[in-house]
């Protein structure tokens, strides 16, 4: 179904988080040297000789251990290929060669395509082909696979071109009194061999004896694709044919290509010398060029979809991903390529109820997870379970997610906001969903930004604090008690960090005291709840009359805040252990964690709470429903312990049901619930991760 892939081909491409839990870590990855696809699958080959694959698993093509899983739809590495320099794809199976010119088999062996030793169906572990030696290259068709060896002889085997045409070939059958092959390349009808001196032959069946193509010479590739053939000649030019026609027609609208591709809907796809993609409909003369940003080294085709190879090092593809076979983590039909990448150089992630955002180095924002009131892009209310950069961000130097809403303070001291503004949590003098991001208007000199449950805040350089929504958490000099433009939080001053709670807003002082307003149905703003009041604190009050807090951080009925000193204070609710304290139901004073010392950044969710020490360890405490801690066991834990799998962090946020963890090497990584795609790997809805994993990128261009 492809060409044999030039074993010369080198390539970068860093691979992110797998769909499921399996053996091979994505910094296992490194450099890719070939890719291959078929029907709903893809492959990959990285520089270190491990062989990856995603998309269908109906014949076990994944390889071993992977019997229970239908689908891939992130890389998986495939246990057993090593030392692998190319590979290639058939229906439902894989061969690869390795290094030593021995030849590898994997998935649907029944037609013995793969190995005649081998009586099932379905090969789950990777086993040799046959009596073949030294192979230099190996191509697949649908049932049946061919071989050049070292002595440059054809052997092929399996079900060649359908048994109707000719018996299964058990084992590799050399093609006899047929010498001088270069290369052979699989079709769906026939297999093509090119001749060290460039000639062109074909044969089909349990035919022996090839038939050369007359009148076309100096042929270097060759494409099989929906009843025409396709060849490239030395000079880059391309000649077709029909397969039932014996003389060939050039195509003079393409110059100078290099390799070619039977695509989806009767497409065909072409790579040139400056590595622009093309793609024609099979007998047609009009090509067109794809919007395709960058230099293409390599094509590879499945039934439905098509994935390129760039040489800048990744991989990029388009068409239908039901199968998972785009590699990207969606269930969706791409029609443009779509690029599968990690999300790194990261210098802050946020969290909200059910979607999170990070802020990268060049001051580019990516957000992800639920996105029902158009809190990341206007396109669709769907989620996205991978990080995109909404509407292209740039010069971004903080982020704030509320509720539903997103807030973005850049560079030049300008805030801008968008998504649910019911309540004028945007600021923007109205109570409009926005869909595009807009501009505030009246403030100046912001140094930072956060973002509640219907309401935004903002602290100036001079320290004071401005909010604008609900006004149960602003103060009251609006109609209907809300207010959709900023307006100044009196009473205080000297302010140097804020914090939007669910419901209550924070604020700490220079002096390190910590002061509130808002709702305090559970304590958190210091004060004890009554039955018979509202509980909403309209004017700020001290709540923390000791002068060592330097950061807080409010969930939905807490407090964490991080002490001069290093330790922990908290309160508010303690219903689910997210106070870290035993044997009390809430407290209205702060108290200190004991034996959680050597923390640097505290982080409060929904119902549990996060603690980054200074050695990089995570400690979490309280609700574990959705593995949110990071632990297999989902109850509640009411002492703080070290949450596995985690070093080297820099930072900490934490969702409704899930938490993120920012590496020091610029990576983000994500645990608890995948409901809305919070996690941002890929993983289908309703997927929780018991153990952190790493967040993604595949944003369509």
């Amino acid at each position: 179904m492809r060409r044999i892939l030039s074993l010369l081909i080198v390539v970068v491409l860093a691979v992110g988080i797998l769909l499921i839990p399996v053996a091979g870590s994505v910094d296992e990855t490194g450099k890719f040297v070939d890719i291959a696809a078929c029907m709903n699958n893809t492959y990959a080959v990285s520089e270190d000789g491990s062989l990856w694959g995603w998309g269908e698993n109906n014949y076990g093509q994944l390889g071993e251990g992977t019997e229970n899983i239908k689908y891939a739809f992130r890389p998986l590495r495939i246990k057993g290929f090593e030392d692998i320099q190319a590979v290639t794809a058939g229906n439902g199976f894989v061969l690869a060669l390795d290094r030593h010119g021995m030849v590898w088999g994997l998935g649907n062996n029944a037609q013995y395509q793969i190995n005649s030793d081998t009586v099932k169906s379905k090969i789950l572990k990777p086993v040799t082909v046959n009596d073949l030696y030294v192979v230099k290259s190996v191509t697949a068709g649908l049932n049946d696979s061919a071989a050049v060896d070292v002595d440059n002889t054809a052997w092929i085997w399996g079900a060649y071109k359908g048994q109707q045409m000719g018996k299964t070939k058990v084992v590799p059958t050399q093609v006899k009194q047929f010498t001088d092959v270069e290369v052979l390349y699989s079709g769906v009808l026939n297999t093509y061999a090119v001749k060290k001196d460039g000639t062109l032959w074909v044969f089909r069946g349990d035919s022996d004896k090839p038939y050369e193509m007359k009148n076309l010479a100096q042929v270097k590739h060759v494409t099989e694709a929906h009843g025409f053939v396709y060849a490239i000649k030395a000079d880059g030019s391309v000649w077709y044919w029909k397969i039932s026609a014996s003389g060939a027609a050039k195509l003079n609208s393409l110059k100078e290509i290099k390799q070619l591709c039977a695509g989806p809907d009767e497409k065909i796809y072409a790579i040139d010398q400056e590595g622009q993609v093309w793609q024609w409909k099979a007998g047609s003369e009009k090509p067109e060029r794809l919007a395709f940003q960058h230099r293409a080294k390599a094509l590879a085709a499945g039934i439905k979809h098509v994935a390129m190879l760039t040489e800048e090092g990744e991989i990029w593809s388009l068409g239908d991903n039901y199968y998972g076979q785009l590699g990207d983590g969606g269930a969706y039909c791409y029609g443009k390529p779509l690029q599968v990448t990690m999300l790194q150089n990261v210098k802050k992630v946020v969290a909200s109820r059910d979607y999170a955002a990070a802020l990268k180095d060049d001051g580019t924002l990516w957000t992800w997870g639920a996105n029902r009131h158009g809190q990341q892009d206007s396109s669709t209310e769907t989620e996205k379970r991978l990080p995109i950069q909404p509407f292209g961000l740039t010069d971004v130097v903080d982020v704030a997610a509320g509720h539903s809403h997103m807030m973005v303070l850049k560079k030049d001291g300008t805030v801008w906001g968008w998504g649910t503004n019911s309540n004028g949590e945007l600021g923007d003098g109205t109570y409009e969903t926005r869909k595009q991001p807009v501009k505030i208007n009246g403030l100046k000199q912001i140094v930072a930004i956060s973002a509640g449950n219907g309401f935004t805040l903002a602290l100036a350089k001079t320290g004071l604090v401005y909010a604008c929504g609900s006004s149960g958490y602003t103060p009251k000099k609006a109609k209907e008690d809300i207010t959709n433009v900023p307006v100044r939080i009196e009473g205080i001053s000297g302010m140097m960090q804020i914090c939007a709670g669910a419901e209550y807003a924070l604020s700490v002082k220079r002096s390190m005291q910590v002061w509130g307003w808002g709702s305090s149905f559970s304590g958190q703003l210091g004060i004890k709840p009554s039955e018979n009041a509202d509980n909403v604190v309209s004017t700020p009050r001290i709540i923390s009359r000791t002068d060592d807090i330097t950061m807080v951080s409010g969930g939905y009925d807490h407090v964490v805040a991080a002490g001069r000193d290093k330790t922990v204070r908290v309160w508010g609710d303690n219903a689910y252990g997210q106070l870290g304290i035993v044997k009390i139901d809430q407290t209205q004073t702060p108290r200190t964690i004991e034996g959680l010392a050597d923390v640097t950044a505290v982080a409060a969710g929904y119902r549990h709470s996060l603690a980054l020490k200074s050695n990089g360890t995570v400690w979490g405490w309280g609700d574990n429903s959705y593995c949110q801690l990071g632990e297999k066991e989902r109850s509640i834990h009411f002492n703080p312990f070290a949450i596995p799998n985690l070093s080297d962090i820099t930072g900490i946020a934490a969702g409704e049901n899930f938490s993120l963890a920012l590496k020091r090497d610029g990576t983000v990584w994500a645990w608890g619930t995948n409901a809305s795609g919070q996690l941002g790997t890929g993983m289908k809805n309703g997927y929780r991760s018991e153990v952190p994993v790493k967040c993604l990128t595949g944003a369509v261009q």
